[in-house]
């Protein structure tokens, strides 16, 4: 969880993580530990609470490529953002740290199916992106 829009009086950009949402990255970076998840390389925006959840992922997977990109960015180029980025790292094996409304668009573009998650919730597809193999929310990690 970052701090919210009106919390916060900087550039959105560096709006940072709160205590209980760098907790919160750090359980979901277990539990895809614990789920055995393969994870060569972790894509965040240049927005802080992107990097920052990246980052406490990155810790159980520190053989992963950490990169950061502005394609990415919440506000920026949005779903076409994240299109460009697919074409430019890929999609096998690796974990795109992003922004809401942005993923659920993705999904639901590829695969058909609407779903408003939750923050955090990491949604893992298959490499052509058509269905979603798993998803699962802070709330299923506590």
């Amino acid at each position: 969880k970052a701090y919210e829009a009106f919390e916060w009086h900087g550039h959105d950009l560096s709006r940072p993580l709160t205590d209980e949402g760098l907790r919160r990255a750090q359980l979901m970076g277990e539990s895809l530990l614990q789920r055995e998840e393969k994870i060569d390389t972790i894509v965040a925006s240049f927005a802080l609470r992107s990097l920052q959840t990246a980052q406490a992922i990155h810790q159980f997977f520190p053989t992963a490529h950490l990169i950061q990109t502005e394609l990415t960015n919440p506000d920026s180029l949005g779903v076409e953002g994240y299109h460009q980025a697919f074409k430019t790292f890929g999609t096998s094996n690796i974990l795109y740290v992003g922004h809401e409304p942005d993923l659920s668009s993705i999904v639901y573009q590829h695969t058909s199916h609407f779903i408003i998650f939750k923050k955090p919730t990491l949604v893992k597809m298959n490499e052509s992106l058509t269905t979603i193999i798993t998803y699962f929310s802070y709330s299923e990690v506590i």
